[in-house]
């Protein structure tokens, strides 16, 4: 008795060698993928990391709080304070992202003050008050009340202790501190108020606010005036 031949659909172990070749197949245009390059983490300078620090809290300031789990005495973790991908495609994409967050920043808020509830806080507002700053300076209170208050004080003494003084505990930024694009002033602001080294014109009114497009240097510079890197805050 003659025997059939076995077919695949009756054993599926059986090979189907007439299937496994297509006279009329072309080959396969997939090609292996290149793994995608992922950049070192990025470091921020302190002039970077204030700056993105301060674009986070100025985006929300009642709801951009620090979490508790955050060392303050460390750099800062730029992928949570940054909007975009640190880690590509490129780092020169990476580093003009960079550049031009912390340029808009203090095109945006080339005033800021970060103040406690006290009257050297409200001398220094009332004072910037007084010069009609266009866009108007930006107040952040660090009162106890902010959750992140200590967290924010400790973060601002790192970021600023080669130019400013800190409290009593030396680990808190001296408060109230005042940025004029980005660079800490380091004299009292009623002393140089009172010096006319805070002058209410028109030309210091536009270097403190829209001129700051065109040169934000030179707008800390004018408000800092030529004495403002000696004395303390």
């Amino acid at each position: 008795m003659g025997h059939s031949p076995t077919s695949s659909a009756s054993n599926p172990g059986a090979a189907a060698p007439y299937a496994a070749y297509n006279p009329h197949s072309r080959p396969s245009s997939h090609r292996p993928t290149k793994p995608i390059a992922v950049l070192p983490p990025l470091v921020l300078t302190p002039e970077q990391e204030l700056a993105a620090l301060v674009a986070h809290l100025a985006s929300v300031l009642d709801t951009n709080s620090l979490p508790a789990e955050i060392d303050p005495t460390v750099p800062i973790d730029p992928d949570y304070l940054l909007g975009f991908d640190t880690r590509g495609p490129d780092r020169e994409t990476v580093d003009a992202k960079l550049t031009d967050m912390v340029t808009e920043t203090w095109i945006s808020n080339p005033v800021v003050v970060f103040t406690k509830e006290g009257p050297r806080s409200r001398e220094v507002v009332s004072i910037l008050s007084t010069y009609g700053l266009t866009p108007a300076p930006l107040e952040i209170p660090l009162d106890d009340t902010r959750p992140d208050a200590r967290l924010l004080r400790k973060a601002l003494a790192r970021l600023t202790a080669s130019s400013t003084p800190t409290s009593g505990s030396a680990e808190e930024v001296s408060l109230p501190l005042l940025l004029l694009a980005g660079q800490p002033i380091h004299r009292t602001v009623s002393h140089l108020h009172q010096n006319g080294e805070l002058r209410g014109d028109e030309e210091t009114r536009q270097r403190g606010g829209h001129a700051v497009s065109a040169s934000v240097p030179q707008a800390a510079r004018s408000l800092r005036g030529p004495a403002a890197d000696e004395g303390v805050c």
